[in-house]
């Protein structure tokens, strides 16, 4: 089985035939997780494994704050109505950690009101090498505009997770707010930081 089927066979269900020609592969599919991969997810929390990394990416993130320069695998975004941070695979976590500490914050995120609006998966090959990238959207529900200003929490939020063959590129994490009178303003990022990276 080539590292594409496997890669995608281990961790989410299929719903496109994948040609066997790697070299012309391209998918473009919303993500639906297996039930083996929600097993093995929670069997990864109750065994606390999500812990270290957590503990490792809030380390980063506080000497990241400490020394806007130094020579980390933590960095921050911060422009006009766009805030996020990101980092890369380091070890001693695998892909499959990556996988499931993105359907962590997801879940951190539903604990928080927001609801996922769309989730898309993109596949290619480029150079005979296996490119993906996950994209997870969230906004507020509906339900949540019954005062005005509308409340918009940290905003809408973005969170990405793409890989090369089987390492993790990056985790992405983007707050994009609304700066009009319609809203209420937005909550400040590090808080959300603090949040998605609690356990």
């Amino acid at each position: 089985m080539t590292i594409f089927k496997r890669l995608f066979n281990d961790l989410f269900a299929q719903t496109d035939v994948v040609a066997d020609d790697e070299s012309e592969i391209l998918i473009d599919e919303r993500i639906k997780p297996t039930a083996s991969f929600i097993e093995d997810y929670h069997k990864w929390l109750e065994d606390g494994l999500h812990i270290g990394l957590l503990d490792h990416l809030k380390e980063q993130y506080a000497l990241r704050i400490s020394n806007p320069d130094a020579q980390l695998n933590f960095h921050l975004h911060d422009s006009n109505g766009s805030s996020g941070f990101y980092f890369a695979e380091e070890s001693p976590w695998q892909r499959e950690d990556y996988h499931r500490i993105v359907h962590y914050f997801n879940q951190i995120l539903i604990e928080e009101g927001y609801r996922q609006n769309n989730s898309r998966r993109k596949a290619e090959t480029i150079d005979g090498k296996l490119t993906q990238i996950d994209r997870f959207y969230f906004k507020l529900p509906l339900s949540s505009r019954k005062e005005v200003p509308y409340p918009q929490s940290w905003g809408n939020i973005i969170i990405e997770h793409k890989l090369l063959e089987e390492q993790t590129l990056f985790v992405k994490v983007m707050a994009n707010t609304y700066n009009d009178r319609s809203y209420q303003d937005a909550k400040d990022f590090n808080s959300l930081i603090h949040r998605i990276l609690s356990y």
